[in-house]
């Protein structure tokens, strides 16, 4: 979340075959952001990386879940985002 020109940090999830070591790789970028805590919409947003991409990884780093059918349920506290952001995507 808050890299500094380096690239996005590798995923580590667990499969039945042990770990799995994801991404990590691509061009140096700076985010120097952290998720806010504010009811402002101006200046609360919410990360991809923290709640899709680890789960998205994980899902498609699994031959057991490519072409087939999965059913992957989540749930976030209500109290946490009373005002949903529009770039929450929720």
């Amino acid at each position: 979340m808050l890299r500094n020109a380096a690239p996005t940090a590798p995923v580590l999830f667990e499969s039945p075959d042990g770990l799995i070591r994801t991404g990590g790789q691509g061009p140096n970028g700076t985010r120097l952001r952290f998720s806010q805590v504010s009811a402002s919409l101006t200046t609360r947003w919410c990360s991809s990386v923290t709640k899709i991409d680890v789960a998205d990884r994980s899902l498609r780093g699994q031959e057991r879940f490519l072409n087939r059918r999965t059913l992957f349920v989540t749930g976030e506290r209500a109290e946490e985002s009373p005002q949903p952001s529009p770039l929450c995507g929720l």
